[in-house]
């Protein structure tokens, strides 16, 4: 499905910590909540942490951005706008995440905006990304969306 994050190439700590996260229903989106609920009551820390370890020595998917939009998103990824901080501080040049920093190129275009709409609304609850994120306009969105993800 293109709701859900692409896990090839991420950083094993990211997605581990992520399905962690959903045990605190307060910090997610319902719809996040309820598809995750059963995996966090069934799976082990360390199972959970092997099938981390799985996904992340996969080869990624890579955004191919093409056209005006992508380029606007470029920009926006790479340098600080305003409110906004560059992207790139955090998750990398290339999108590629570290660490329990997530992987955003390569994405799909219908989870990476959801994903940002979340942050922006605080129905996605991220101490780091909730303050950045709500400044965005939807052109923002839009433009980050095309540089980034890959359907």
């Amino acid at each position: 499905s293109r709701e859900t994050p692409r896990l090839t190439g991420q950083p094993w700590p990211y997605p581990a910590n992520r399905v962690r996260s959903f045990r605190d229903p307060t910090r997610q989106t319902p719809h996040a909540t309820y598809c995750m609920m059963d995996v966090n009551s069934s799976v082990s820390d360390k199972a959970l942490e092997a099938l981390a370890r799985y996904f992340a020595a996969q080869t990624p998917t890579v955004a191919i951005p093409v056209g005006a939009l992508a380029e606007q998103g470029r920009k926006l990824y790479q340098a600080a706008d305003g409110n906004l901080p560059s992207c790139q501080s955090c998750h990398g040049a290339m999108g590629a995440g570290h660490d329990s920093i997530p992987r955003l190129n390569g994405q799909h275009a219908v989870y990476l905006r959801k994903q940002l709409q979340n942050f922006s609304m605080l129905t996605r609850v991220s101490e780091t990304m909730n303050p950045h994120i709500r400044n965005m306009t939807p052109e923002q969105i839009a433009a980050l969306v095309a540089f980034l993800a890959r359907n």
